[in-house]
Protein backbone atom coordinates (compact mmCIF):
# COMPACT_ATOMS: atom_id res chain seq x y z
CA UNK A 1 0.00 0.00 0.00
CA UNK A 2 1.31 3.08 -1.25
CA UNK A 3 1.69 5.67 2.03
CA UNK A 4 1.28 9.53 1.36
CA UNK A 5 4.10 12.03 1.04
CA UNK A 6 2.64 14.20 3.98
CA UNK A 7 3.60 11.47 6.50
CA UNK A 8 7.41 12.52 5.56
CA UNK A 9 7.12 15.83 7.28
CA UNK A 10 8.74 15.96 10.52
CA UNK A 11 5.10 17.07 11.98
CA UNK A 12 2.44 15.27 10.36
CA UNK A 13 2.25 12.09 12.72
CA UNK A 14 1.39 14.14 15.54
CA UNK A 15 -1.54 15.77 13.96
CA UNK A 16 -4.47 15.61 15.63
CA UNK A 17 -6.75 15.53 12.47
CA UNK A 18 -3.97 13.87 9.69
CA UNK A 19 -6.56 14.91 6.80
CA UNK A 20 -6.21 18.83 7.41
CA UNK A 21 -3.89 19.54 4.97
CA UNK A 22 -1.18 22.50 5.04
CA UNK A 23 -3.04 25.27 2.90
CA UNK A 24 -0.11 27.44 2.39
CA UNK A 25 2.17 24.26 0.97
CA UNK A 26 -0.86 23.20 -1.65
CA UNK A 27 -0.98 26.71 -2.53
CA UNK A 28 2.47 26.95 -2.86
CA UNK A 29 3.01 24.00 -4.85
CA UNK A 30 -0.07 24.88 -7.16
CA UNK A 31 1.48 27.98 -7.84
CA UNK A 32 4.77 26.78 -8.72
CA UNK A 33 3.46 24.03 -11.39
CA UNK A 34 1.33 26.55 -12.62
CA UNK A 35 4.25 29.37 -13.01
CA UNK A 36 6.97 26.62 -13.74
CA UNK A 37 4.47 25.61 -16.88
CA UNK A 38 3.63 28.58 -18.33
CA UNK A 39 7.10 29.87 -17.67
CA UNK A 40 8.32 26.78 -19.84
CA UNK A 41 11.41 25.95 -16.81
CA UNK A 42 13.58 23.45 -18.05
CA UNK A 43 13.57 20.79 -14.77
CA UNK A 44 10.32 21.89 -12.75
CA UNK A 45 7.56 22.13 -15.21
CA UNK A 46 5.09 19.29 -15.63
CA UNK A 47 4.98 19.29 -19.30
CA UNK A 48 7.89 16.90 -19.73
CA UNK A 49 8.46 14.09 -22.63
CA UNK A 50 6.01 11.25 -20.29
CA UNK A 51 3.45 13.59 -20.08
CA UNK A 52 3.14 13.97 -23.93
CA UNK A 53 3.41 10.50 -24.17
CA UNK A 54 0.45 10.16 -21.52
CA UNK A 55 -1.37 12.78 -23.43
CA UNK A 56 -1.46 10.21 -26.17
CA UNK A 57 -3.16 7.91 -24.99
CA UNK A 58 -5.73 9.70 -22.20
CA UNK A 59 -6.31 12.83 -24.77
CA UNK A 60 -7.29 13.45 -28.28
CA UNK A 61 -4.69 16.69 -28.51
CA UNK A 62 -3.06 16.24 -32.21
CA UNK A 63 -1.21 19.39 -31.63
CA UNK A 64 0.25 18.16 -28.24
CA UNK A 65 2.00 14.81 -29.40
CA UNK A 66 5.17 14.00 -30.02
CA UNK A 67 6.41 13.74 -33.56
CA UNK A 68 7.43 10.30 -34.54
CA UNK A 69 10.90 11.50 -36.80
CA UNK A 70 11.42 13.80 -33.61
CA UNK A 71 10.34 11.81 -30.46
CA UNK A 72 12.78 14.24 -28.22
CA UNK A 73 11.24 17.84 -29.40
CA UNK A 74 7.53 18.71 -28.04
CA UNK A 75 5.33 21.31 -29.66
CA UNK A 76 4.93 24.55 -27.75
CA UNK A 77 1.88 24.57 -26.34
CA UNK A 78 -0.60 27.38 -26.06
CA UNK A 79 -0.35 27.82 -22.63
CA UNK A 80 2.93 28.61 -22.66
CA UNK A 81 4.46 31.99 -22.74
CA UNK A 82 6.79 33.35 -25.80
CA UNK A 83 10.27 35.26 -24.60
CA UNK A 84 8.37 38.33 -25.15
CA UNK A 85 5.68 37.57 -22.62
CA UNK A 86 7.80 35.99 -20.09
CA UNK A 87 10.04 39.42 -19.90
CA UNK A 88 6.77 41.20 -19.22
CA UNK A 89 5.66 38.90 -16.71
CA UNK A 90 8.91 38.83 -15.21
CA UNK A 91 9.16 43.01 -15.45
CA UNK A 92 5.92 43.13 -13.67
CA UNK A 93 6.76 40.38 -11.14
CA UNK A 94 9.79 42.84 -10.48
CA UNK A 95 7.73 46.01 -10.20
CA UNK A 96 4.95 44.86 -7.16
CA UNK A 97 6.28 45.70 -3.51
CA UNK A 98 5.16 43.38 -1.12
CA UNK A 99 5.27 44.03 2.68
CA UNK A 100 8.39 41.52 3.84
CA UNK A 101 11.53 40.14 2.37
CA UNK A 102 9.43 38.14 -0.35
CA UNK A 103 10.02 40.44 -3.21
CA UNK A 104 13.67 40.31 -2.03
CA UNK A 105 13.66 36.32 -2.97
CA UNK A 106 11.40 37.18 -6.15
CA UNK A 107 13.80 39.95 -7.60
CA UNK A 108 17.01 37.32 -7.14
CA UNK A 109 14.91 34.48 -8.78
CA UNK A 110 14.13 36.58 -11.88
CA UNK A 111 17.65 37.97 -12.32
Amino acid sequence: MKKSIFWDLPYWSTLLIQHNFDVMHIEKNVFDNIFNTIMDIKGKTMDNLNARRDLKTICNHLELELDEHKPNVMPKAVYTLTKEQKRRVCEWICGLQFPNATSLTLHAALT
